[in-house]
Order: structure tokens, then sequence, then C-alpha cells
């Protein structure tokens, strides 16, 4: 990659970053009195612990802000805000690693783009594990392309690999699909490429970790209960295409990921055309057998803030090839900047659009606890009819919210 590439991915990146910074900053009640992130930060406050849930310890990488500002007294407004500008932070701070630290400026690239492609709705709901873990995904094989050979983890690097991937595979269930995904593209790349033995090591790795966890530890129950949407493939065989989840799926690319099929469609053309068949049905399969198991498994559709996040890593099948095969092929210096610019830019945009939404619901319940203070009991419950659950979405930690 030319110096001046280099250049425009740190600055574009950290603009970017700075920006989501900045909105996290000023709507840090939108994003923190919201469903799991409330429900979060009230336990770690009143118990003085992490809220660890399902097993997913990875949240220990974010959740320690709360945590620190209780140890220290802040006020629940700091402590929101540091948490909701802390989160953007994470994420900076894994763009910072691969560009400094391993000096894989093309996985800081994928990366904030990972953050803003296709992200709408999990922007405001900040905690989702699963994009935190997709990210220091991004990390882990920034590290894995740098090393290339797994004879280079014969050594105190073993130890780091294990810990990470170890991490990684409790982050979240549906990872397995990404790591599993990066390892094959990697090995079928010419340059930031894995040798066979090191490709085969992480799988044996990802297998080793499954037996582990079937064998002495078993799933969650919210994370067993998540496994039966798999049933529908057998009760919903062979109409898989007409359902009203892949109908919702299509309006969403209409409206919000609108950069997905375009990015989709172009790398499959250029692949097709190069002839690197391998790579074209190693994005067409994940593409299109992952967006199917998501739709299937939820066939009914659920709401758009929910799903979206298990619709990111589709971003992350087309953006490795965008990012690894389809932008080192732009020889313009100028023409790269205007592309990626643009695309930041654009999403960036498209997120703030998305905060009335939000504003809306904190503005309820501000207004609901000054009218509750002007009444005799000032501790009530409320029946579920009696709230716009346009506006709420869901009130199961309405009083984590509040």
């Amino acid at each position: 990659m030319r110096p001046t590439n280099k250049k425009i991915i740190f600055v574009l990146g950290s603009l970017t970053y700075l920006v989501l910074a900045l909105t996290a900053l000023y709507f840090y009640k939108e994003r923190t009195a919201y469903m799991d992130v409330a429900f979060r930060i009230f336990h770690i406050l009143s118990e003085g612990k992490l809220a660890i849930q399902a097993g997913r310890f990875g949240e220990a990488l974010t959740q320690w802000i709360p945590l620190l500002g209780a140890h220290f007294d802040l006020s629940i407004p700091q402590i929101a805000r540091a948490y909701s500008v802390g989160i953007v932070g994470y994420y900076y701070v894994l763009f910072l690693i691969c560009y400094f630290v391993l000096k894989q400026p093309k996985f800081s690239l994928l990366l904030v783009l990972s953050n803003v492609f296709i992200v709408s709705y999990t922007f405001w709901w900040m905690q989702i594990e699963f994009a935190q873990a997709i990210a220091l995904s991004i990390v882990f094989m920034a590290w894995m392309t740098k090393e290339q050979k797994l004879k280079n983890f014969f050594s105190w690097k073993a130890i780091p690999l294990l810990l990470l991937f170890h991490t990684l595979f409790y982050f979240h269930p549906l990872l397995s699909i990404v790591l599993v995904f990066f390892i094959c593209f990697f090995y079928l790349q010419q340059l930031h490429g894995i040798e066979a033995k090191l490709a085969t090591a992480l799988v044996v790795l990802l297998l080793a970790e499954y037996l582990v966890r079937w064998l002495f530890l078993g799933s969650s129950n919210y994370d067993s209960n998540a496994m039966k949407g798999l049933d529908n493939f057998s009760k919903r065989f062979p109409n898989y295409f007409d359902l009203p989840a892949n109908h919702n799926f299509f309006e969403y690319c209409l409206t919000d990921y609108y950069l997905l099929p375009i990015a989709l469609l172009l790398m499959l053309l250029l692949y097709w055309q190069a002839k690197r068949r391998r790579l074209f049905w190693l994005v067409f399969g994940f593409f299109f057998g992952y967006l199917l198991l998501v739709n299937v498994s939820n066939y009914k559709g659920m709401d758009q803030f929910h799903i979206e996040s298990f619709y990111l890593p589709l971003s992350i099948f087309v953006l490795c090839p965008l990012v690894f095969n389809w932008f080192p092929s732009i020889k313009s210096t100028r023409g790269f900047a205007l592309i990626l610019a643009s695309i930041l830019l654009l999403r960036v945009y498209h997120i703030y659009q998305l905060h009335p939404n939000y504003a809306a619901r904190v503005n309820y319940y501000e207004n609901l606890i000054t009218k509750v203070q002007t009444w005799e009991h000032q501790k009530v419950v409320l029946p579920k009819d009696a709230v716009p659950m346009d506006t709420l979405w869901q009130v199961w930690a309405s009083a984590q919210e509040i």
C-alpha cells in the first residue's frame, strides 16, 4: 500500500472515530439509558462488580469503564458519559493497534469500515457484544497475517495467541463463523495470507474450544434458547425464501444497508472476471449462507434494532474483498481518498439521523419522572398498555433505564 494511502486511512479513520465519539458524548443519555446498557450499568454500580451475561467475559474489555467510575465515586451522568465515549474509544484503540503496533493499515481500514458500513441502530445499542467481538477478531487476524507461519508461534507468542483466541470464542457464539471466514479468506489471499499449517492450527483450536465447551461447560440458557431457532430449518422446509425476515432484509437494504448489495455485486463481478473462483464462491457462500441462517432462525422477523447486530458479519464478508482486493487496485490517491471519505461521511451522517428515535425514549422517561414527582406515591408500576410502545420499543429494562 502506498504511504500516502496509509496516511489517508489514519487521518480519515481518526476523524471518523472523533465524530463518533463526539456524537456518543452529546447523546450519552440516548446510548446509556437503553435496555441492556442501562441494565448492566445499574448492576455494575449497585453490586460493585462486572455484569457479565451468558458467560461472554469479553465484555470486561469495556465494562471496566463504569466499574472504575463507581470506584472513584463519579456521578451517574459522568459514568454514563465515560461509558458512552469509552465504547467508541475501544474501537479506536483497536484501530491504533492495527496501525501502529501491528503495522497493518489495511486492517485498520477494515475495522473503521466495519464500524459504520451497515451500522445504524447498533451504534445506539452500544454494548452489543457481537460488534465488539468482531472488532477484536480483526486485530487477531491482523496479527495472524503479520506472523503468517505457524512456526512463529513456537515461542512465548503461543500464550497470548491462546488467551486471545479463547476470549474471542466466548465473546459471542456466532463469532466462530466470522473466524472461519477470516481463516479461509486469508489462506486464499496472495498477499496478507497465512500458510496452510497456521490455518489448520486455528481450525483445530476452534474445534478444541467447542469440544471443551460441550464436554465440561455447556451453553448458557440464553444461548440455548437462541439456538432453538435452528429448528425452523426443518419446520419451514423447503420454504426458506418467501419469509417475512427476507422481505424485511430487502427493505433494510433499500433504506439503511444500501452499500451492502452494491459492494457485494461489485466484488463478485471482479472475482469472476479475474477467474478467482475460490474467492468468488467463498464470499458468495458465506454471505448468502449466513443470511439464510439468520433469517430462517428468525423467520417471522424481529425489530431492526435487534436483528441488525446479527447482520454485522455480512459487512465483513463484503469488506474483506473490498479492502484487500479492490482498494489496492485504485491507482489514484485522490480517487482512493474521495471514495473512502464519501463512504465514511455518508454512513456517519446516516447514524446521526437516527437520534430522534432515541431522544424520544429519553424525553418520555424524563417527562414521566417529572410527572410522578408530583404524585403522592412516587414509586409506581404502570401497565404495559399505558405506555407508548412505538416509542419505547421494549420495556423489560424500564426500571433500570429510569
